[in-house]
């Protein structure tokens, strides 16, 4: 984990093999990992506790990234967690111009291990 603290990640991702694949990645990089398929799943894990990142995919199936994480900053949930839009959208496309205002990172799919691992230490 190049020295970085074991972090407490929630990803929310639709998309089976995606989420399977983003969770095993980070597990293999030492943090522990919870995955849900949709914002409802997503709110009422952060109702349970709290993650130091929420890695969210902008498109879900009951709900866009963006009404999902001003719905969780409403609610002043988990109000020290880093939440990370992931999209497979260009960071230039204006949704994801948008999201790069509202979250503290965008990451575009296909993920690049050399962003992740500046996000993953830049919240240490």
């Amino acid at each position: 984990m190049q020295g970085d603290m074991k972090k407490s990640i929630l990803i929310v991702e639709d998309y089976p093999e995606a989420g399977a694949t983003f969770k095993e990645l980070l597990e293999l990089l030492g943090h522990e990992v919870e995955w849900v398929v949709n914002g409802q799943a997503a709110m009422q894990k952060l109702h349970e506790g709290a993650f130091d990142l929420v890695f969210m995919d902008l498109n879900l199936p009951d709900m866009h990234g963006l009404v999902l994480l001003k719905q969780v900053r409403e609610k002043e949930l988990s109000p020290d967690t880093r939440f990370i839009a992931v999209s497979g959208h260009s960071a230039k496309d204006a949704a994801a111009v948008e999201a790069s205002r509202v979250f503290d990172h965008y990451l575009e799919k296909p993920i690049d291990l050399a962003v992740l691992n500046r996000i993953l230490s830049s919240t240490a």
